[in-house]
């Protein structure tokens, strides 16, 4: 059986990818005003786009760090209450293995324990995975908007 991408995970992609283009895009507009910018003096507009570029970039990375910063805080307080309960499951199925009267009896008990532990492994594994794609959602988010934004707003412009 095939694994089957998330959804979140393939707008994450999407959105990457729009950043990408239109990124490179921006990048090939501001590189020809900075290409013009040692031959001739800058027009007042030019010299408010490369005030307002370092604005915008700077103010995009920011938030993004920000963003960052709080979602990994947030995944290391998940994790931590995986493990926990980890530690927990692991505990209550290994008192059930000194309970078996007889070997059958432990060996159905080890087989319920391994049984459960890969399963529960395999959830935290879907929970942790899906928390670091939100995490990157949230993250892209400023960059995105701030990269597509100067890509519209430099293609409206005339060349």
């Amino acid at each position: 059986m095939g694994y089957l991408m998330p959804s979140s995970l393939i707008a994450l992609m999407v959105k990457n990818t729009e950043i990408a283009l239109a990124s490179q895009q921006t990048v090939w507009h501001r590189m020809l005003m900075m290409g013009r910018a040692d031959a001739t003096a800058l027009s007042h507009a030019e010299q408010k786009e490369f005030s307002r570029m370092y604005t915008e970039t700077l103010r995009a990375l920011v938030e993004c760090g920000q963003i960052m910063a709080r979602e990994i805080a947030r995944l290391n307080q998940q994790s931590a209450t995986l493990a926990w309960s980890q530690s927990v499951s692991t505990a209550i199925a290994m008192g059930s293995l000194a309970t078996g009267r007889n070997p059958a009896d432990v060996l159905a008990a080890q087989s319920r324990f391994m049984s459960a532990a890969g399963q529960r492994a395999f959830d935290a594994w879907q929970e942790i995975c899906a928390a670091i794609t939100r995490a990157s959602t949230k993250g892209v988010a400023p960059v995105h908007k701030a990269v597509t934004a100067n890509a519209q707003r430099l293609g409206r412009k005339k060349r």
